[in-house]
């Protein structure tokens, strides 16, 4: 640790500064965290680490560092900006029932319908296709923005994913809400229903 930890502590430093992280004691729990992730199976990461250079293992351990300071970072910036909450999809006063509580199951149905209704209306143009696809992945599926993201075909960034849902989101409310209680899934615009 002697030998490593300045290394380790300045890679964590300079990354920690670009986040806005100043504190002493947030740099310190990454740079613990960097040394837990070393350790991690019994130091697998050091153990099958090989590279003939001399300097390698610096070069290695600054890597490591930086990636672990990054992603803490990230994660602790998504929180402060909502990252992590769920939005929910209101009917009325409401939140939209789950498939295993709701009392009529006709009632669900027609709900859904009224969303997929809903999307189908909203503009999107050649997207539209793959924004309903984005939509039905996070709320029927359980898909978070991160692992949508992942998904090549959609090429979208994980914050493309959460402003996309947003934007959705806001839409359904303000057709539910124009469409009233009675009227949800009926009209000209409502597709087949939604299984």
């Amino acid at each position: 640790m002697r030998r490593y930890q300045p290394v380790i502590a300045a890679s964590v430093a300079r990354i920690a500064r670009q986040y806005g992280v100043v504190t002493r004691a947030a740099v310190e729990d990454i740079i613990q965290e960097v040394f837990v992730r070393l350790c991690d199976h019994n130091c697998k990461v050091l153990r099958e680490f090989r590279d003939e250079r001399e300097d390698g293992l610096y070069a290695f351990l600054k890597v490591v560092s930086a990636n672990v300071a990054r992603d803490r970072c990230q994660a602790t910036a998504a929180l402060k900006r909502g990252g992590g909450k769920v939005i929910t999809l209101s009917a009325e006063a409401g939140s939209v029932p789950e498939a295993g509580k709701c009392e009529d199951r006709l009632e669900l149905r027609l709900l859904m319908d009224a969303i997929e209704g809903a999307l189908a209306r909203a503009p999107g143009g050649a997207s539209a296709a793959r924004d309903r696809s984005v939509f039905w992945l996070h709320y029927r599926q359980g898909f978070t923005a991160r692992e949508i993201a992942a998904i090549s075909a959609f090429q979208l960034t994980a914050k493309g994913v959460e402003s996309l849902l947003l934007r959705l989101v806001r839409h359904v409310r303000a057709e539910l809400a124009a469409a009233g209680p009675g009227d949800r899934g009926e009209g000209s615009g409502a597709p087949k229903p939604f299984v």
